[in-house]
């Protein structure tokens, strides 16, 4: 079913530069230069359509990513190192042993891959459904010392990595839980601080229990929506377009919730609507700040406060109940990546048609440092291709295909 019309669906992030440093008070020359660039590279195409996480940065600078047809490693020199041919989902986890575990959609095995060499270090087939046919696994996180990943007919199954290298492979994936009359789509899987499970997809944001009961339910309207936990259960979700708290542990039950419409917001009548939804219970929903649409996934903080970017205010820090602790006119696109103790963003540059990446102090939301990115990652339409990655002193940016490697001292 389509999704409701608004004006940023219409045309996402083509407008970008006309909102980023051109309003009073834009932070651009002060900053001081940012890590050197030692090395670009080109990655292969990304999957038709990906807005997942596409990459996994190493500690040493080395580079996993899912291509359109491949999974393919890049050392920091942006030199390619291995490259297996494969048809993967969109999604990457690294299991405790280093290995790489993604989906090889044919012929359909969980794989886990040597992060060093590309090879196998043990593959599985993913057990069909009675009528014989295969889903592709949609989503997989951590979860303790294995993993859990969900299908598209919305069968879940833990991994266990041992038993998966062992000749017989017995227990190697148990099905944990399946959700009934469901298929998972644009689905995304994610371990919280008390081992519960979060899955977003298309419409819908639940807690589920390793056994699937359903700890709270919270409707989406529009698409799927990006989000970030605190430690304490707490929810930031980017919802219709704006941001949105949650107290997770005060939405319990197995109807969702759902919240009106945002006044004076464009959309097609009776679309995204849910009828067997019910208001927030008490403390469920923490704030709703008005922020005009926002254009990044939300960055949550140690203490609970939470940065995200808008198209209307720039980067605005919330306090863990939604009051604004401050705003800052930098005009960013993609996400944010919270990394050695500042928030990290990718902007329009000083010339047209360029990109810089910049450093942000979480605590007053004064850009630290600026670094001009290569001339062929250009100028960043759409932020869902954007990439952005940092492990140890290594960070990884750029546009689609085109990256680069920074590193701090």
């Amino acid at each position: 079913m389509p999704s409701p019309i608004s004006l940023r669906s219409l045309a996402p992030l083509i407008l970008v530069a006309l909102s980023g440093c051109s309003a009073p008070g834009c932070q651009r020359a002060a900053a001081a230069e940012g890590p050197p660039i030692v090395a670009t590279g080109k990655l292969g195409d990304a999957p038709a359509l990906s807005t997942a996480r596409r990459t996994f940065l190493a500690a040493d600078g080395s580079v996993v990513a899912i291509e359109k047809d491949a999974v393919a490693s890049y050392d920091a020199k942006g030199t390619p190192r291995w490259k297996r041919p494969m048809r993967p989902s969109e999604w990457v986890v690294t299991l405790p042993d280093g290995s790489v575990m993604v989906n090889d959609r044919e012929p359909n095995d969980v794989v886990a891959l040597d992060p060093s060499t590309g090879a196998d270090r043990w593959r599985v087939r993913i057990p069909t459904v009675p009528d014989g046919m295969a889903e592709r696994a949609e989503a997989a996180t951590r979860l303790g010392e294995g993993a859990m990943i969900g299908l598209e007919d919305a069968r879940f199954f833990r991994v266990d990595p041992p038993r998966c290298a062992e000749p017989e492979k017995t227990g190697c994936l148990a099905l944990a839980f399946a959700l009934e009359d469901e298929r998972l789509t644009v689905a995304y899987l994610a371990a919280t601080a008390s081992g519960d499970l979060l899955l977003r997809e298309s419409g819908a944001l639940r807690i589920l229990s390793p056994t699937g009961e359903v700890r709270a339910s919270i409707h989406v309207r529009e698409g799927s929506p990006d989000v970030a936990m605190t430690e304490s259960g707490r929810l930031a979700v980017t919802m219709d377009e704006e941001l949105v708290l949650w107290d997770a542990k005060r939405c319990a039950g197995r109807s969702p919730v759902e919240i009106p419409r945002r006044p004076n917001k464009l959309y097609v009548k009776g679309e995204g609507e849910c009828d067997g939804c019910r208001p927030p219970p008490p403390g469920c929903l923490v704030a709703r700040p008005k922020l005009g649409d926002v254009r990044s996934a939300p960055v949550v903080l140690a203490d609970g406060s939470v940065i995200v970017a808008t198209d209307d205010e720039g980067v605005v820090k919330l306090a863990p109940d939604g009051a604004t602790l401050w705003k800052k006119k930098v005009g960013v696109f993609g996400e944010l990546h919270l990394a050695g103790g500042e928030v990290l963003a990718l902007a329009e540059g000083e010339k047209e048609g360029t990109t810089r990446i910049v450093g942000i102090d979480p605590s007053k939301g004064d850009v630290r440092w600026s670094r001009a990115l290569p001339a062929e990652v250009g100028t960043i339409i759409w932020g869902t291709d954007a990439v952005l990655d940092a492990n140890g002193p290594w960070i990884l940016a750029g546009y689609k295909s085109n990256v680069a490697w920074l590193r701090r001292p």
